[in-house]
């Protein structure tokens, strides 16, 4: 995103991502593609941990309603996170270790299992 920003600018384009987090959509309710076996209890387990995500998060008007505002503003910042979770993924990114990071993405999806 920051190289995009760096070579729209003397176009006068402004370039802003808009992070959403969870977000309420039927976007888990589509039935998955057919996925390779070996992958099946971590897929099952990430896909059950969506779910209560997503059943927590609030509806898409908080993103239709950001992505109006860093339309309007005229020099919008380049990361824009919607939810609280988005706010705190970013943060505990950049402050943990990467393995430490890691291992708790792999905790909350729960991707690591006795079949994996």
């Amino acid at each position: 995103m920051e190289t995009l920003r760096h070579e729209a600018r003397p176009f006068g384009i402004q370039v802003a991502l808009v992070e959403p987090g969870n977000i309420k959509t039927p976007f888990y309710a589509r039935p998955p593609a057919t996925g390779m076996p070996a992958y099946a209890g971590a897929r099952g387990r990430a896909y059950d941990a969506m779910g209560v995500f997503e059943r927590k998060a609030p509806g898409p008007d908080v993103v239709a309603k950001r992505v109006v505002a860093v339309a309007n503003d005229p020099h919008p910042s380049l990361r824009n996170k919607v939810t609280k979770e988005a706010r705190q993924f970013t943060l505990l990114k950049w402050m943990l270790p990467s393995g430490t990071f890691e291992s708790g993405v792999r905790r909350a999806f729960k991707l690591a299992g006795p079949d994996d």
